[in-house]
């Protein structure tokens, strides 16, 4: 279900169509509140039907090999689909994800209608531990939460290279038809809506955490002593920053440093213990991928390698991973 509700956000990026703002609140026990407001244009659900109803079987045989989802499923699912039943299974899919990383949340308020050819979502929910529930990974939010050696708290975005591949690659299939005679079957208001959506992707992130915000980098920007966003807008079909933007493949890393002081919920520590004997330093000029067995993929630089766990930097804060954890790793070319 995870892996199914992440295609589904892809296949919307990719269709342009998102208007999306979300609100994380962070409370001193490590409980808080999510929002997401999200419309779907009415541009994007056409473009959703026309274009990606004759690449669903084999996106989905790529995505879910085992047969997780039935490949009937997927011959008629955006050409017939119901977006209203769709968006029913989202609550019942975001507690059960909750359940599978040990955490709690409560559906608060869950609203969907059609307005003028629109599609507007509404979703309040409750959740019991931030640090569980950074594992689902909301929407396209991939954010990890650890502690640095003076007790400050680092909220920081993970870079996403894969759905960032995926996303592009998608995104070059849409130009190519929009540059094709497959649209001129098309009602041309039909094609001027969808163009119109694929011109006005917009996305904003607002952050309240319980401590006093004393650094704020890459796509954020501090509103106020405990609240921080991110605003991330503009054309998919000319913007060629706007998908690294979407998946935080900023220069300068995306993250928020707050104070931990008088907090109740336990955070990780970034790593930072001397190395091991046996183990290789790096100068920490080297770029490597890290392509984990729970299915993320992160890159920074290589501090440290030894027999079983390697060491690298991530925005600034130096992460251990045991060969356990890791599937594979590379190093990226300058």
């Amino acid at each position: 279900m995870k892996r199914l509700l992440v295609f589904l956000f892809l296949s919307l990026v990719l269709t342009g169509c998102i208007h999306n703002e979300q609100l994380i609140v962070i409370n001193k026990d490590g409980s808080g509140t999510f929002e997401d407001n999200l419309v779907v244009p009415e541009g994007s659900l056409y473009m959703s039907k026309v274009f990606f109803g004759n690449k669903m079987r084999g996106a989905m045989e790529t995505m879910f090999p085992s047969g997780e989802i039935p490949l009937a499923f997927a011959d008629d699912y955006y050409l017939n689909m119901d977006y209203t039943q769709f968006m029913d299974v989202f609550p019942k899919a975001l507690i059960a994800m909750a359940r599978q990383n040990g955490a709690k949340i409560e559906i608060v308020r869950f609203d969907k209608k059609f307005e003028d050819g629109a599609l507007h979502i509404y979703l309040k929910m409750n959740f019991d531990n931030i640090v569980k529930l950074q594992k689902m990974n909301l929407g396209h939010l991939k954010l990890r939460l650890v502690k640095d050696t003076s007790g400050d708290l680092i909220l920081f975005a993970e870079k996403d290279t894969k759905r960032a591949a995926m996303a592009n690659a998608r995104l070059e299939e849409l130009k190519n038809i929009f540059n094709s005679d497959e649209l001129s079957v098309l009602d041309p208001m039909v094609k001027e809506k969808m163009l119109a959506a694929m011109k006005d992707f917009q996305f904003k992130a607002l952050i309240s955490v319980p401590g006093e915000i004393k650094e704020v980098s890459g796509l954020l920007i501090k509103k106020d002593s405990n609240t921080a966003y991110s605003q991330i807008e503009g054309d998919l079909l000319e913007d060629v920053s706007l998908i690294s933007k979407i998946f935080y493949l900023t220069v300068e890393p995306t993250r928020l440093v707050f104070s931990g002081k008088d907090l109740s919920f336990k955070v990780e520590e970034a790593a930072s213990e001397p190395a091991s004997a046996g183990a290789t330093v790096s100068s920490g000029t080297a770029m490597v991928r890290v392509y984990l067995k729970d299915g993320r993929v992160l890159e920074g630089k290589l501090i440290e390698e030894a027999k079983d766990y390697i060491k690298v930097d991530i925005v600034g804060i130096p992460l251990t991973y045991f060969k356990e954890q890791i599937e594979k790793f590379e190093k990226v070319p300058r």
